[in-house]
């Protein structure tokens, strides 16, 4: 993911869907994978399962989070790195476009 032009964070996913109905609701291209959950009316349980921090190999140092979502029907293991300084970045001005408009996962008001 990129804020302002700039790396900040590496995100992997894998997700397994067990329930026929919700793969047929994303076979059909009706709801995005990403919101499986909001679609559904499901509030997956979080589990946090490890974090750390590191230092590539160019120098520069980050810090890495594991963790499940989970329901029923879907869980998702996410791993996601960010960078060490990602804090430390001034804030962009506010725009109508920010989350402050949104719904709170980025999608507009």
């Amino acid at each position: 993911m990129l804020v302002r032009g700039e790396p900040f964070l590496h995100a992997k996913s894998t997700i397994f869907i067990t329930n026929p109905a919700w793969q047929r609701q994303v076979q059909s291209g009706l709801t995005p994978l990403g919101g499986m959950f909001r679609a559904n009316h499901v509030l997956p349980t979080f589990h946090l399962r490890s974090v750390g921090r590191g230092h590539g190999l160019a120098g520069g140092g980050y810090f890495w989070r594991v963790y499940t979502l989970a329901s029923p029907s879907m869980t998702c293991e996410m791993i996601e790195t960010f960078a060490d300084d990602t804090f430390d970045k001034p804030p962009a001005a506010t725009s109508p476009h920010s989350l402050g408009a949104s719904d709170g996962f980025g999608h507009p008001l």
